[in-house]
């Protein structure tokens, strides 16, 4: 598999979910980063560069509530 140079990161709540996801991402040649929250990608944003932030929808209740 060619890896295309692109890390997707995937704001996920549910890890079996996040490891789905991440797995097809994979498999088509992206390198992931998976976040838990929005506050954990925040907190981690600043570790790497992410070229598409994915979002399952896990985090409207959070962005709702500020």
């Amino acid at each position: 598999m060619r890896k295309l140079g692109l890390v997707v990161g995937v704001l996920e709540d549910a890890p079996d979910m996040a490891a789905l996801v991440g797995h097809w991402l994979e498999e088509a040649g992206y390198t992931t980063r998976w976040f838990r929250n929005a506050t954990e990608y925040r907190r981690r944003q600043g570790s790497g560069a992410i070229d598409l932030l994915l979002s399952t929808g896990c985090c409207s209740t959070v962005a709702a509530s500020k």
